[in-house]
């Protein structure tokens, strides 16, 4: 089964707060921040008139017009998600009895003020949706999403983020459907249509498999773990010409890729040329000599080997040599 898994919906949006404090406003507005009365979203604002103090035509942020405190809801939420990264890597580092940070937390509820604010401010949903996704807490993240499309149907990545939640929770018809709604408001979604694909998998539709690979590559000839992946499913249907042509393809564009080589020595090895996946599982096993199928790779080296006539020990000594250089 093919592993190969694109996180694309890993988002979230830098802190300004250190900018903003470092920048030179009047001495009112300097008294304010350092007495800690301004927000982030009032802090924010404050920045971007300071850069447009100079245009004739005053420009005012679109967002804190059309959503006012929901939105400066959702940038202080923002601001917390980047500290909880921080302290995330701080906690590691601290005592087990030490106390716990919990910027992280606050973040979800200022999201959630938001959203009970504003309930059509998509981006509220959106952002409190990638940040659970990230945490793992994806049940979480799909009732949020569902709630989304509540106001919005029409959102392609809110199905592709949805479709990949739902996969991962084992819910594969629902994740097919939610891919095949994003595919269709937006067919350049390459990580829906990969997504798709993974999933016939999973629910062993190969050939539907074999059509959302052969869509994604349509759009991104380059689009690695999709060549993989559909070399690996034309060898499990036996289709060996084609799987040997993709995983050539494969090994010319990243030759350091040790799938690649290990794909190829299985397609001619169960297509019965022994001896010319030899040299592909030796490269495979000196580019990465710790996989997990290290084992079965040293096991049919030998077999080879002895079916070419060669001793045990000198395959042994053989394949040493190949891993340790």
């Amino acid at each position: 089964m093919s592993t190969y898994l694109t996180d694309h919906f890993n988002h979230s949006k830098p802190s300004l707060e250190g900018a903003l404090e470092a920048s030179s406003p009047c001495e009112q507005t300097a008294s304010l921040q350092q007495s800690g009365q301004l927000s982030v979203g009032e802090r924010l604002q404050m920045a971007l008139q300071r850069f447009t103090s100079g245009f004739s035509t005053p420009v005012v942020n679109p967002l804190v017009t059309a959503y006012g405190d929901a939105y400066r809801l959702v940038v202080e939420a923002d601001a917390l998600v980047c500290l909880a990264a921080g302290e995330a890597v701080l906690q590691q580092q601290l005592a087990d009895d030490s106390p716990q940070l919990h910027s992280g937390q606050v973040a979800i509820e200022k999201y959630r003020q938001a959203i009970a604010l504003r309930p059509d401010f998509l981006e509220a949903y959106h952002a409190l949706g990638r940040y659970l996704q990230r945490q793992g807490n994806t049940l979480a993240a799909i009732e949020v999403y569902e709630q989304s499309l509540e106001q919005n149907q029409f959102q392609a990545d809110i199905h592709g983020a949805l479709g990949k939640c739902y996969s991962e929770n084992g819910y594969l018809q629902r994740a097919i459907r939610h891919f095949k709604r994003a595919i269709k408001l937006n067919a350049s979604l390459l990580d829906a249509h990969f997504g798709l694909a993974l999933v016939y998998e999973l629910d062993e539709q190969p050939e539907q498999a074999i059509k959302s690979y052969e869509a994604l590559l349509q759009q991104d000839a380059n689009y690695l773990p999709a060549i993989n992946n559909l070399g690996s499913t034309h060898l499990r249907l036996a289709n060996y010409h084609q799987a040997e042509a993709l995983f050539r393809q494969l090994i010319e564009q990243s030759p350091k890729f040790a799938r690649g080589y290990l794909g190829l020595a299985l397609t001619l090895d169960k297509s019965g040329r022994g001896k010319e996946a030899l040299p592909y599982y030796l490269e495979a096993l000196q580019l990465k000599p710790k996989a997990r199928n290290s084992s079965y790779i040293h096991q049919r080296i030998v077999e080879i080997n002895e079916g070419l006539g060669r001793s045990r020990k000198t395959t042994t000594q053989q394949t040493l040599v190949l891993v340790k250089g």
